[in-house]
């Protein structure tokens, strides 16, 4: 699998790629790009379920999979959640970006969970795209061993009740900041609320992060490392919930 130190002028002239999407005009127009930016080779699948066949096929691996959300037979998060726990002939590290929009809050933060690399929001701009997909091609991330994953519930909560039954909990934010309800618990000495662009790698969450519908992403205690901050940084764009962190 490659992967480089450089994030700035990336060569992509040694990667080949997997595009999923069930609809045409999107997976050619996302090949297309790639092509133009310089990939060597990407290939397109209609679903997850074929996404894997080719993945167990290829003669020469894959080094990247660009998949949608939204698609028919397995969609964009169960294909995620079935690589992190492990399919047989296709690696757990495979780096995977996913494809996603505005509305699709609650599969970002579960894709946030089960690892995803990174995220495109449509309509991505190639040189959006090209940026993170260099990005991840440059970086190494650990994997958490399959039971992790495996308890992760893809299935989004069918009403506001269901969601506070499985742990969700409403997040307040104004004018970019969370708003900390009266009974929640007072935040430990020495924390303080930090906008996510001036957080540097190591830094340590002195309190949960949740997403706006109340998911928790990460948990007080966690270190945020230089990926996990390039994540969160993309999530930013549509959940003002992460735009500030507690650390300590």
């Amino acid at each position: 699998m490659i992967r480089s130190n450089r994030h700035r002028g990336f060569d992509f002239r040694d990667v080949r790629a997997l595009v999923l999407d069930d609809e045409d005009y999107n997976r050619v127009l996302t090949r297309d790009v790639m092509l133009r930016f310089g990939c060597a080779d990407v290939s397109e699948a209609v679903n997850g379920e074929e996404g894997i066949a080719a993945l167990r096929q290829a003669t020469r691996a894959f080094d990247l999979v660009v998949v949608d959300f939204r698609m028919p037979v397995m969609d964009g998060l169960r294909f995620l959640k079935e690589v992190r726990i492990g399919v047989p002939g296709v690696s757990r590290h495979m780096p995977i970006a996913m494809l996603t929009t505005y509305s699709d809050r609650f599969v970002v933060a579960t894709a946030f969970n089960l690892d995803v690399d990174c995220f495109l929001i449509k309509p991505v701009s190639a040189a959006s795209m090209r940026a993170r997909l260099a990005r991840v091609l440059s970086s190494d991330r650990p994997i958490r061993p399959p039971s992790d994953y495996d308890v992760i519930d893809i299935d989004p909560p069918p009403d506001p009740g269901a969601a506070r039954a499985r742990g969700f909990e409403p997040v307040a934010v104004h004018d970019g900041e969370i708003v900390r309800p009266p009974h929640a618990a007072p935040m430990p000495e020495l924390a303080r609320m930090v906008a996510l662009d001036r957080v540097r790698p190591g830094a340590v969450l002195a309190g949960n992060l949740k997403t706006e519908n109340g998911q928790i992403l990460l948990r007080a205690g966690d270190i945020l490392d230089a990926g996990t901050l390039a994540r969160l940084r993309d999530m930013a764009e549509f959940d003002e919930a992460v735009r500030s962190v507690v650390i300590a």
